[in-house]
């Protein structure tokens, strides 16, 4: 989130700064970029025709196999422009070109992805031309390109810095290429760990699949259901989810909650999509400079203090329910079922997520930006074992799943919780004026941590040496919190 909303402000700075400029400051560079508005055909006019002692791509190295299949290519490639040739005219076409809209804001053109990559011309029974998709860095912008697959992105530059020349009889505008955007056809073969992960979804799919049908037709008696179907059937978990239970059947629940939670989960993602929808290629991106302005961009902008209310809920819980089990158990609290209750409900799931990030997304997605995965995917093949520690957001700048940074902070809590609420219990209010003591210096060194330790506070003051949990929930303050449902094995966190 702090990555995105840093990039925000670099691009709104650029923005600002491109709002700012005068008619003179435009015109020069504006008319020089219109000169190259059809990049592919300009491209392709001026190779037509062109023979490989024209090209002089080698003169201050000696020319290796690969640049000499990439001239052997691009030799096919114009005389099938000169003929005609059907696939090396879709490979021109499939390029994209200055887009309209410049000066609104539209700063990137796709071409055709998938006319690109589809290209496949058999030259002979070992070696077929492929067509190869990638982004041209022109100032600010980028524009798609597609050339054959054989030649390099340092070999495309090339012909490009000759083109440039050509054009405009001047290299001031800088073209370039850079290998990491280029795309082919070509897949990847899948490694152990992708194998891994594809038959231990397709194991649990099939245990969920068939202990379902068990349920379905075998189990007419839903209260005889053996435990193993129950665990996995999908209809016994339906009916656990989405069954209504009154509020007063369990002292643990407080139903209030749920709608927190509702509106908070609302929140979170929108904003995130909204944010994203943002900083993504627009035809209008300039008109992020007026939406700042207006009264709603506060609502996308500080959708950060949602997080907040998640740390406010899995702290009222959590307390709640570690208070009341003291009070039964006369101040006795089972420290190490706590930690691997939270581990086993967390950390397989987490492990999983990170297996489908890095392993199956590269199989089932593709695209233009995909060029190396989604974002995050190279911080995850490098660091996924701080994620699975807990302490991504102290060991690392560059998070494996960003939005974990949560679920680390929510276990770093948790993990000292033992400690406050064991002296809560015991020492009553000088233990709650030591919390409000660490809450203050903790807030003067943390700015944001300061809504997720005020609970303390809260259950601090409003309790006796007696009775923790039940002096909590029967105070005034807390009494619109008793009167819906609410229950904490519902908690996602």
């Amino acid at each position: 989130m702090v990555n995105v909303l840093c990039s925000l402000l670099v691009c709104g700075l650029v923005l600002v700064s491109a709002e700012q400029l005068k008619d003179g400051d435009v015109l020069q560079d504006y008319q020089r970029l219109t000169g190259l508005r059809s990049l592919g055909v300009e491209f392709a006019e001026h190779f037509r025709n062109a023979s490989l002692t024209d090209l002089d791509l080698f003169q201050s190295r000696i020319p290796s196999q690969d640049d000499l299949l990439c001239l052997a290519d691009m030799a096919q490639f114009m005389q099938a422009l000169t003929a005609g040739k059907l696939w090396a005219l879709r490979m021109i076409d499939a390029w994209g070109s200055i887009p309209s809209g410049l000066l609104y804001g539209n700063l990137v053109d796709f071409g055709n992805f998938d006319e690109c990559i589809k290209i496949s011309k058999e030259i002979t029974s070992s070696h077929s031309i492929n067509g190869k998709y990638c982004f041209l860095n022109v100032s600010f912008m980028k524009i798609a390109s597609c050339f054959p697959a054989s030649c390099s992105a340092a070999t495309m530059n090339a012909l490009l810095e000759q083109l440039m020349q050509k054009i405009l009889n001047s290299n001031s505008i800088n073209i370039q290429i850079r290998e990491d955007s280029c795309q082919t056809s070509e897949s990847k073969p899948w490694g152990g760990m992708t194998i891994f992960t594809v038959v231990l979804l397709g194991l649990m799919g099939t245990i969920v699949g068939l202990c379902t049908l068990y349920d379905y037709f075998l189990c007419q008696d839903q209260s005889n259901i053996p435990v193993t179907v129950k665990i996995f059937s999908a209809r016994a978990s339906s009916r656990a989810i989405f069954r209504i239970v009154d509020s007063k059947s369990n002292p643990n629940v407080i139903s209030c909650l749920d709608g927190i939670r509702c509106m908070s989960l609302f929140w979170v993602i929108f904003a995130h999509e909204y944010i994203y929808s943002l900083i993504s290629p627009n035809i209008n991106t300039f008109n992020m400079i007026s939406w700042v302005a207006e009264p709603f961009s506060s609502f996308i902008l500080h959708g950060f203090f949602s997080v907040d209310s998640f740390f406010f809920i899995g702290g009222l819980l959590v307390a709640t329910v570690a208070l009341r089990s003291m009070d039964k158990s006369k101040g006795k609290l089972n420290v190490p079922l706590m930690y691997l209750h939270r581990i086993i409900r967390i950390v397989p799931i987490l492990a999983i997520a990170i297996l489908v990030y890095i392993k199956l997304t590269p199989i089932v997605s593709g695209g233009p930006y995909f060029k190396g995965g989604f974002h995050g995917t190279a911080a995850c093949e490098k660091g996924w074992f701080w994620t699975l520690l807990f302490v991504q957001n102290y060991a690392t700048s560059n998070i494996c799943l960003d939005h974990t940074w949560y679920w680390a902070v929510d276990m770093q809590l948790y993990i000292i919780s033992p400690l406050l609420l064991i002296a809560l219990y015991k020492w009553g209010k000088k233990a709650a004026a030591g919390i409000a003591v660490l809450v203050l210096l903790l807030s003067s060194c943390l700015s944001k941590s300061w809504p997720t330790l005020c609970f303390w506070i809260v259950f601090a003051c409003m309790q006796g040496d007696g009775g923790v949990a039940d002096s909590v929930l029967s105070s005034p303050l807390s009494q619109p919190l008793s009167r819906l449902s609410f229950s904490v094995h519902s908690f996602p966190f």
